[in-house]
């Protein structure tokens, strides 16, 4: 399966083929103690390093239900991989569009109660500083230009923000960095930010 990562034309013959939108079904309808990391790697391995025209296949496919039913899964690797899944998809969309518009992908994963379950993800103790993160990365993108009018999501997701720019990690110190510049883009996540004079770092 790895060696498809960068091949495009085997992406798009699989995803044609019904593969893709077998695992997603597998993903929305079979109890998660038998869904297991084999399932989840073979999806993840198709958010890899697309085109612009594998990205568009994949979302048309409609991933977000079957991958937010994966947050609640019990295994960590498939946590890893539904995250990294999420949240390849959504830099995607975050990349293909214009930073002053909305992002394209909000609606899609609002609708399956994503914001929700993202964010109790984001919360648990058992995952790894990786997947914290990209869960993160995952909230703050689609929150573009957007305000989170739930206060205590937002404190909290800021708080973690302010605390990683202390990190050791430079990927990590880098995103924190991204996620409170897009979130100051709207006036209201701005003014919960700089609270206590805090300025944003460019």
């Amino acid at each position: 399966m790895f060696e498809i990562q960068q091949d495009y034309e085997a992406k798009k013959a699989a995803i044609i083929s019904g593969a893709i939108k077998a695992i997603l079904h597998i993903f929305e309808t079979r109890q998660l103690d038998c869904i297991n990391h084999y399932c989840s790697q073979a999806f993840y391995v198709f958010t890899i390093k697309n085109s612009s025209e594998i990205d568009r296949m994949i979302v048309g496919m409609k991933p977000f239900p079957g991958l937010i039913r994966l947050l609640s899964h019990t295994n960590t690797q498939v946590l890893s991989n539904a995250i990294s899944s999420i949240n390849n998809i959504v830099l995607s969309g975050t990349l293909t569009t214009m930073p002053n518009i909305p992002h394209p992908h909000y609606d899609s994963i609002a609708a399956v109660d994503g914001k929700n379950q993202l964010f109790n993800f984001f919360k648990r103790n058992n995952i790894s500083k990786l997947s914290k993160n990209q869960a993160s990365m995952v909230i703050w993108r689609i929150f573009r230009q957007r305000e989170m009018t739930n206060i205590e999501q937002l404190q909290y997701l800021v708080a973690y923000l302010k605390n990683s720019l202390y990190e050791d990690d430079d990927w990590i110190k880098q995103t924190s960095k991204e996620g409170l510049q897009n979130l100051a883009q709207n006036a209201k996540n701005r003014s919960e930010i700089t609270k206590g004079g805090f300025i944003i770092p460019k």
